[in-house]
């Protein structure tokens, strides 16, 4: 079947109005251009202007709709796409891309950061000596308090970057904020490698809470960016770019900890590592400034000349159809936002679908994903790999070849089955990583194969963990909470999620080593534990979003 999308009309300077008779029908294999409509947005915009009139005060009955009868235009299926229209749009795509690169910087530091704080050079710099009793050995460590605050002040930043430098999006427009992004971020790191000469853990903590404000900035502006630069055809493959590139990055910082532990023997065994963030960054800064302005950002500034060539850049065929669309948008953004707060989205309405969203960025956060990225090479010496830092290239390889089939998953079985399939994929090689863990591994064993077997039988389960997270948790998640609210408390509600994930992850960056050092692997079975109840939770409270309009959504909220 055919998928069917709508034209816009021209644009006009004046007041613009999209009435559905306006638009007329083709078939995506006919032409080019219809690939460009962007129709998720029309269904949008008709849902809003449906609701709109009752939709910002609680309590307030639903008004009449002067759009009813309007036909609802089916958005096309990403995997239905020709591939030979995919490739005729390779210059935006390539345009992604490069925008798409600043998502390697969070990648390498996941990559890198785990096996750093093994590494003999760093705890001899950063550290303070003890003695080994058992081999009667001078050592350097660093107090388990000191390595959580060193790991997770990187988040504390993101959530303070999602807030500060993310927010200047709105006047300065896309490129200039992640620009400064970069900048902020090349001067973290520079505080950090320059801790090798203070030999001040405290210094390479800030220097990673000023890297962090890069982080989750771009973690809002990247998306942004894309969704408004790709047609709507390709618009989803072209923001999973920002992923995919992420996870790669991953694999290559730890590619990159376990060459520089090889090569080197003093502090540059963990200095090189961090300074390739440095020429991540300026290679982004490059990408960046070849790109073309948001066209959307342009025309909300009334720069529709600008707006034009931007569009025209990136190929776009009905640039006139596309510019009147976006100051609908934009009119209707400053519609909205005049009668929505912060505090709306916790009012009676919204409330449920906010505390869900919630869930499911605590519950990803708290599968234990983060458990393993940042402390797997430590949690794997003591399991008696015969190299940590291997294993944990193998595992971050698995992440990133079980991410790319994740966007097929979500679009072909549907969000929640997703996440149903994963929590259960998950929660059963947690538990029997952490029964082993507990029962089996001996810490203070000086025989390496005393933990050989056991030790094999977690890495093969915790591999078995990261094929069923990656296609499923971390596919599926963000997709799942963008779709849950309305346009006019959306920007809000996200970034109250995600500052929401943020946390999440300070608290697994800093708790961890305080509690495996009391607990040890029986540490995993609280992961576990919270697959289980994701799993009841999704089966139960979780609507499946996917083939459903927003306002069947907002129906839905509604009823129930």
């Amino acid at each position: 079947m055919s998928s069917k999308l709508g034209k816009v009309g021209d644009f006009r300077d004046s007041e613009v109005r999209i009435d559905p008779e306006d638009f007329e029908l083709h078939d995506v294999t006919d032409q080019r251009p219809p690939l460009y409509s962007l129709n998720s947005d029309v269904e949008m915009l008709a849902g809003e202007r449906r609701r709109r009139g009752s939709r910002f005060d609680d309590g307030e009955s639903e008004s009449s709709s002067d759009d009813e009868g309007i036909e609802e235009i089916e958005s096309p299926n990403l995997l239905q796409v020709d591939l030979k229209l995919l490739l005729s749009f390779k210059k935006v795509i390539f345009l992604c891309t490069i925008i798409s690169f600043s998502g390697f910087l969070f990648g390498w530091d996941t990559g890198v950061i785990g096996g750093m704080i093994q590494m003999k050079s760093f705890l001899k710099t950063l550290g303070h000596e003890k003695l080994n009793e058992d081999t009667n050995e001078i050592e350097y460590q660093l107090e388990s308090y000191q390595t959580g605050l060193m790991v997770s002040s990187y988040h504390i930043g993101c959530i303070f970057g999602g807030f500060t430098i993310a927010r200047l999006s709105t006047t300065l427009g896309r490129k200039m904020p992640i620009l400064i992004a970069m900048w902020t971020y090349i001067f973290g790191i520079t505080i950090q490698i320059t801790s090798c000469i203070s030999g001040k853990w405290y210094q390479f903590l800030i220097g990673r809470f000023i890297s962090g404000l890069c982080i989750g900035s771009v973690a809002v502006l990247t998306p942004m960016f894309i969704s408004e630069t790709a047609p709507t055809a390709i618009r989803g493959s072209c923001t999973s770019l920002y992923q995919l590139i992420n996870c790669s990055a991953i694999v290559g910082g730890g590619c990159a900890v376990y060459l520089a532990k090889e090569l080197y023997t003093n502090v540059a065994e963990w200095v090189v590592p961090l300074s390739v963030g440095i020429v991540a960054a300026l290679v982004t800064c490059v990408g960046i400034l070849s790109a073309p302005e948001s066209a959307r950002y342009l025309i909300s500034k009334g720069d529709y000349d600008n707006a034009r060539k931007s569009l025209k850049r990136v190929d776009n065929p009905d640039i006139e159809g596309t510019l009147s669309l976006f100051q609908e948008k934009i009119m209707m953004d400053e519609e909205a936002a005049k009668n929505v707060t912060f505090i709306k989205i916790f009012s009676k309405r919204y409330r449920r679908r906010v505390f869900i969203g919630l869930l499911m960025m605590l519950f990803q956060q708290m599968s234990g994903i983060d458990y393993f990225f940042y402390y797997g090479t430590t949690l794997f010496k003591f399991a008696g790999a015969n190299d940590p830092y291997v294993t944990f290239i193998i595992l971050a390889t698995i992440n990133f070849f079980g991410t790319m089939p994740g966007v097929y998953f979500v679009e072909k079985y549907g969000r929640k089955t997703a996440l149903l399939c994963g929590a259960v994929g998950c929660f059963i090689p947690l538990f029997v990583f952490s029964l082993v863990g507990t029962l089996k591994i001996d810490k203070t064993a000086t025989d390496p194969d005393v933990n050989k077997i056991p030790g094999i039988i977690m890495i093969v389960f915790t591999c078995f963990f990261f094929v069923s997270f990656a296609p499923t948790w971390g596919a599926s998640v963000s997709v799942l909470v963008s779709e849950l609210y309305p346009l006019h408390i959306k920007s809000h509600a996200v970034a109250f999620s995600t500052a929401f994930n943020w946390g999440s992850n300070f608290f697994i960056g800093f708790c961890t080593p305080i509690i495996t050092d009391r607990i040890g692997y029986t540490y995993g079975f609280i992961f576990a534990g919270f697959m289980f109840v994701a799993y009841f939770v999704i089966l139960f409270l979780v609507p499946e979003t996917q083939g459903v309009s927003l306002e069947e959504i907002e129906n839905l909220f509604e009823k129930n």
